[in-house]
């Protein structure tokens, strides 16, 4: 089984956190041992000053070194506790509390002590010490007089060791000898150090878990989104348009969500649409087929005789079955782009007058009153003669279908804005307002109720915006002032620089 996205999001996200806490702690180990190394060089260089002032101090107090050299005790104890510097002028102090104290008054104490035990009643005293931890080992450091003997400390040590010399009024009346200055830390330093680096992997480690669970959440909540979007992507593909996705965020998750919504809502009205004009095509087809089909049996059951008038009728029929094919292949062709347009200079008011001409007499026939409203001096349109001629036979007949007997039709030219604008108004019966952007939809009619024959196919105003829209123009329908539709139509006028003669296919 491959990893998920979620699983290598997590892996990724991990795999940084672990990169960033592994360079820190590296980076802080090699950071502290260096500083660390170097604040302990600093330390025993404060130390031997300090000691420095503290042995001169003994040396000044006594007059010699034989204080330190017959009492160990006064020497661990210097070690311990050296006299502070001089923080003015860093010169000696003539004299300072500092100093060790001496036989007699550790003898004091002592006695102080046992008073204190009989004040218990026998019983030991508390101890102020008892609470206090065992005291560090005295520093490696050798006490050497003028002469370069020695006379307290750790022993000899090497002869290339340090020396601090020891001056009391202005003369070096001794030697204190440390060790190599790039020797290790001691015991208690090493250790604070070996704590210290493995408290920072503890810590690292810490880090790493806390990491890791803090990966995980976010991945589960970067890839929740893609999850959701794939969830919805298996249901599209599977045939259910109605997929959504509730968009959480305005990021580009959130406009891919948004895209994604856009693109089902699009299939559902596209797949919505296919079917109906699936069904409305199979109507239109099996209507005059049926009629076909009934004609020809009673012509052959002898119900009908078969004359003229029959003929007619099976014309007929086969007439509308023939536009309906037409329209669906003509609409198929524009659809997919490959219409011819030779688009030329058009005088449209001609033209308009010309197509109206030959319409008058149908008009007559219903009782229409049939009008025309132009100006003489209208730019010419950039348009084929033909495609042009199709809009306004398929207007003009779209209005003789459904304007009723004794109504009008008032077809006005104008210009403006760049474009020659054509309104087709008719009168009553009108249309709703929530239909009438769908009357340029594919098969769409008002009334489910008409028939064939004044119903049409369906498609005549499908196909006019289809035209205009390939002129580069608009086509667009609302309420007419005399009741019924007005078809409002925007073709651009021809460029200046646009030619005179010739065409230009399209």
């Amino acid at each position: 089984m491959k990893p998920g996205v979620t699983f290598k999001l997590f892996l990724v996200i991990l795999a940084t956190c672990i990169t960033v806490v592994l360079s820190m702690g590296i980076a802080v180990r090699w950071s502290f041992g260096r500083d660390f190394f170097q604040y302990v060089k600093e330390r025993d260089a404060e130390l031997v000053s300090r000691l420095q002032v503290s042995l001169a101090a003994v040396y000044r107090e006594h007059g010699d070194w034989t204080s330190l050299s017959s009492n160990g005790f006064l020497w661990h104890q210097l070690m311990r506790r050296p006299l502070p510097l001089d923080s003015e002028s860093g010169a000696v102090p003539e004299k300072s509390e500092g100093i060790p104290p001496s036989a007699d008054d550790r003898a004091d104490d002592r006695a102080d002590d046992r008073a204190d035990d009989r004040a218990y009643g026998g019983i030991p005293g508390p101890n102020p010490h008892a609470s206090r931890p065992h005291p560090p080992p005295p520093p490696p450091y050798s006490l050497l007089d003028a002469a370069g003997q020695y006379v307290a400390g750790a022993g000899l040590l090497p002869a290339h060791a340090p020396r601090h010399a020891i001056d009391v009024a202005g003369r070096t009346v001794g030697w204190l000898i440390t060790p190599v200055p790039d020797r290790l830390p001691d015991d208690a330093d090493r250790r604070f150090q070996s704590e210290q680096g493995r408290a920072t992997w503890i810590i690292a480690c810490a880090s790493v878990l806390l990491a890791a669970m803090v990966s995980l959440l976010l991945a589960r909540v970067f890839v929740a989104p893609l999850r959701r979007l794939a969830l919805a992507t298996h249901r599209l593909t599977a045939g259910d348009y109605s997929a959504r996705i509730p968009v959480s965020s305005s990021d580009e998750l959130g406009k891919l969500t948004q895209d994604f919504n856009r693109l089902a809502g699009t299939l559902e009205r596209n797949e919505h649409l296919r079917r109906n004009l699936m069904a409305d095509i199979s109507h239109e087809l099996r209507t005059p087929l049926a009629v076909l089909r009934g004609e020809l049996e009673a012509l052959q059951d002898g119900v009908r005789e078969l004359n003229l008038q029959a003929l007619s009728s099976l014309q007929s029929e086969v007439g509308l079955l023939s536009k309906l094919i037409d329209d669906l292949y003509e609409l198929s062709l524009a659809d997919a782009g490959a219409l011819t347009y030779r688009m030329q200079p058009i005088d449209i008011s001609a033209l308009v007058a010309e197509t109206m001409d030959s319409f008058y007499g149908r008009y007559r026939a219903r009782s229409i009153a049939l009008s025309l409203s132009a100006p003489g001096n209208l730019p010419a349109v950039d348009g084929d003669v033909q495609r042009l001629a199709q809009l306004l036979n398929n207007l003009l007949e779209n209005s003789l279908r459904y304007t009723d007997h004794g109504g009008q039709l008032r077809v006005s030219l104008h210009a403006g804005d760049g474009r020659v604008h054509i309104d087709f108004q008719d009168s009553a019966p009108g249309v709703e307002p929530e239909m009438l952007p769908r009357l340029f939809e594919r098969l769409f009619r008002t009334d489910e109720s008409r028939n064939r024959e004044s119903g049409g196919t369906g498609l005549g105003l499908t196909i006019c915006q289809s035209i205009v829209r390939s002129h580069g123009g608009a086509i667009q329908a609302m309420h007419s002032p005399l009741g019924g539709v007005r078809i409002h139509v925007a073709l651009p006028e021809v460029r200046e620089n646009s030619p005179d003669t010739g065409g230009q296919e399209a």
